[in-house]
């Protein structure tokens, strides 16, 4: 697994909550990563359906409905975790795994995972 970090990012959702007049946050995240001296790729939702996961160490989520992303995103991201792989949300809604209350058991059957990080900040 290389050193790489990503976010998942969506054009359509950012240019949604912009025709409502709201400011899209989640846009920012480049920004703040930057400032941290943390590079990442932007990433579609549709790489969840690819092999694109393994070149990443860690994964950003942004505060959307996993209902979202792709079938099986679910699944992909726990075997990513449970491969060493960083998942940090902020406030993702709805994903049955990872970023929700059920996450372990869903994803580990009630058994921490070996080596796995998972991040989660709420409101």
């Amino acid at each position: 697994m290389s050193i790489g970090v990503g976010y998942l990012y969506d054009e359509d959702m950012h240019a949604a909550a912009n025709a409502r007049g709201e400011n899209y946050w989640y846009y920012y995240i480049e920004e703040i990563l930057d400032e941290l001296g943390i590079r990442a790729e932007a990433l579609p939702f549709s790489a969840l359906q690819t092999d694109r996961l393994e070149s990443l160490r860690a994964l950003f989520l942004g505060d959307f409905d996993a209902l979202l992303l792709p079938a099986q995103a679910g699944e992909r991201l726990c075997a990513w975790v449970e491969s060493g792989g960083t998942l940090i949300g902020f406030k993702t809604t709805g994903l049955d795994g990872p970023i929700a209350d059920d996450w372990l058991p869903f994803c580990c059957a009630g058994q921490p995972p070996a080596q796995t990080s998972l991040l989660t900040f709420t409101a």
